[in-house]
């Protein structure tokens, strides 16, 4: 049965015969389906614990090692048969159809892990909605000021500062930068290690405005004396400590009464982060209570004199887990730029073995030490005129001069020896042409900014905004590179054909 399947594969689509696309893409299709369901079982979530995936190294480099000799074993069946040597007659588009089958079981071979992340993504989103999840990490991040939260640096006193090492009436006063004894807020002032000067915990997938803005409605809170809301914000931190299963000693009668000092919050307790007497207690875990100044090149501590309470609550395991089922919700992105990249990968591989089937290997090794040769002397240029720029044009001239000479050829119907070297060529870097006049262009619009402006001392070229709508759109520009590409290299599979045709001189 299976062979007569062949028998008329070959006979009725032998480029599908050919490139043996049918069973490769069933086996990448079975690949995927298993990475997918190792992905979502890996998703699974105990919140009674932090989440660690279990599926370490040893893992992927097994299913890369399949791979690889599944490859193997396919690139000795496609190369063992060559429409060219046989004289097989090829149609206008097949050599364009040859590359993007190629081209599509690298691509499936090469994303197996992005069917394990989106198993893994699809589970951890199982639990709980984008905007339940939000709500919930909004609450954790609040509750962090009642249990140990970092404290917000003083101000500067620029009275008693000195900012740089000066001399004043022949004494030498080297830099020293003093803080204030204070903070205010509200029109009060309060001690550093005050309650009301911690800040909520930064989840990352929020702004920091959000969290100045949270912030800033606790103290409110504290300020005005508002318990209610301080006990509601309690309260809700406590149904999903206990939706999580974990276990506390805590009320919130009892933590209130551990931590709430009005009016100037200075007295209260440390609620631990976790229970004392587990394993999860890590004695080497940062003392919020010890918090750096906003200084780059100076700490300056603050020693809270309370002490640890006797109440515990699972803050490092809910944390740790909302941060994940958050980080879930911003994966989507990772996973495309992650896509992008092997699509890259991929287009460049199947390029490789493009060029391989219909040039020769002999002229592909000799490619490749010209293209050895070629960068080293660009490489020469480049340091002598030590400007990177020079590296880039030689790139963009050698492509543009090696596309001219291709043209000729077809033109001329014409084929000299090396032909097929610059055919190699032509077909492993024409994709980079847009790319390098894309960043060429960056760079002399940054120097054009910077010669404009050369008068402003430390003046930020990322502030125009236009350079910076050239770099947000770096990987935007990479997406349309990679569907041009795809769009020349049906014109130019037909100009390789016709240039197949012409006998070598």
């Amino acid at each position: 049965m299976l062979s007569n399947l062949q028998k008329n594969i070959l006979l009725k689509y032998p480029l599908l015969w050919n490139t043996k696309f049918i069973p490769m893409a069933a086996l990448g299709i079975l690949l995927h389906i298993f990475c997918f369901f190792t992905g979502y079982f890996d998703g699974t979530i105990d919140f009674t614990k932090k989440y660690d995936s279990l599926l370490e190294a040893p893992f992927f480099i097994i299913i890369t090692l399949i791979i690889i000799v599944v490859f193997i074993v396919w690139l000795i069946q496609y190369f063992k048969n060559n429409a060219f040597k046989s004289f097989y007659p090829k149609s206008k588009n097949a050599l364009f159809y040859e590359w993007l089958q190629i081209f599509i079981i690298v691509v499936v071979f090469s994303t197996f892990y992005v069917s394990v992340l989106v198993g893994q993504t699809l589970k951890k989103r199982s639990y709980f909605s984008e905007d339940e999840v939000k709500r919930r990490v909004e609450i954790l991040s609040k509750a962090d000021m009642f249990i140990n939260g970092s404290f917000e640096s003083p101000e500067i006193d620029s009275t008693k500062s000195v900012f740089t090492d000066t001399t004043i009436n022949g004494q030498i006063q080297y830099r020293k930068i003093v803080y204030k004894e204070y903070v205010k807020y509200f029109g009060k002032q309060y001690e550093p290690t005050a309650l009301i000067n911690r800040k909520v915990f930064n989840f990352k997938y929020d702004d920091r405005a959000k969290d100045s803005l949270n912030t800033l409605a606790i103290r409110k809170w504290l300020s005005n004396n508002n318990q209610t809301e301080v006990k509601k914000l309690m309260s809700e931190y406590l149904a999903i400590h206990n939706d999580a299963k974990l276990y506390t000693n805590i009320t919130v009668e009892k933590w209130f009464k551990e931590v709430y000092d009005y009016p100037n919050f200075k007295k209260y307790k440390i609620i631990n982060y976790a229970n004392p007497n587990t394993k999860d207690y890590d004695s080497t875990y940062v003392d919020y209570n010890d918090y750096e100044s906003a200084s780059p090149d100076e700490y300056y501590e603050f020693k809270n004199d309370g002490v640890y309470s006797d109440y515990f609550v699972g803050k490092n395991i809910l944390n740790h887990n909302y941060l994940i089922l958050l980080n879930s919700y911003a994966s989507i992105w990772e996973a495309l730029e992650f896509t992008i990249g092997i699509l890259y990968f991929a287009f460049g591989f199947s390029l490789l073995l493009f060029s391989f089937k219909v040039t020769s290997g002999k002229s592909w090794l000799i490619t490749i030490v010209v293209s050895a040769l070629l960068n080293i002397v660009f490489g020469l240029f480049t340091a002598l005129g030590s400007e990177v720029l020079i590296y880039l044009y030689l790139t963009v001239c050698t492509i543009i001069g090696l596309l001219i000479a291709f043209s000729s050829l077809v033109i001329l119907k014409s084929n000299f020896r090396f032909s097929k070297v610059v055919v190699n060529l032509i077909i492993w870097f024409f994709s980079a042409i847009l790319p390098i006049i894309y960043f060429i262009y960056m760079e002399h619009y940054k120097n054009k900014l910077m010669r404009q402006y050369a008068s402003i001392e430390n003046y930020d070229y990322y502030l125009d905004p236009f350079y910076k709508f050239l770099n947000d759109n770096i990987f935007n520009m990479f997406i349309i590179n990679l569907i041009v590409c795809i769009i020349a290299l049906f014109f130019f599979s037909r100009g390789i054909r016709t240039w197949k045709g012409i006998p070598e001189e």
